[in-house]
């Protein structure tokens, strides 16, 4: 996946975020808090008094912690929250995101 988030261009909430890991503070300030994964799979992150929430945008579904979150509904993430899109997971550490083994290599390796 190319990170998209060159300096010098403007922003498009369209664009995707470099995910390997990312920045949610990079993801607030030049994509609207909106990251898109595939062509599926988009989450909107939002921070109110310091928590930070993830909504799934209309048509996507996520998972956080194995819970399934759907577009009707908005979570709070905490250090240690996992977050999956299709089939890759990622961890949220000090407010980044950090790229988890596919889901695929943890299921065989059980």
């Amino acid at each position: 996946m190319d990170a998209r988030m060159d300096e010098d261009e403007p922003c498009d909430v369209n664009l995707e975020c470099p995910l390997e890991p990312f920045d949610i503070s990079k993801c607030l300030k030049r994509h609207k808090g909106v990251l898109k994964m595939g062509v599926n799979h988009a989450v909107r992150f939002t921070l109110n008094a310091e928590n930070l929430f993830v909504s799934p945008l209309p048509g996507s579904t996520i998972f956080l912690d194995d819970e399934v979150v759907t577009d009707k509904m908005t979570k709070m993430l905490e250090d240690g929250s996992r977050l999956r899109f299709a089939k890759s997971e990622y961890v949220l550490i000090s407010e980044g995101f950090c790229p988890l083994p596919s889901w695929e290599a943890v299921i065989s390796s059980r």
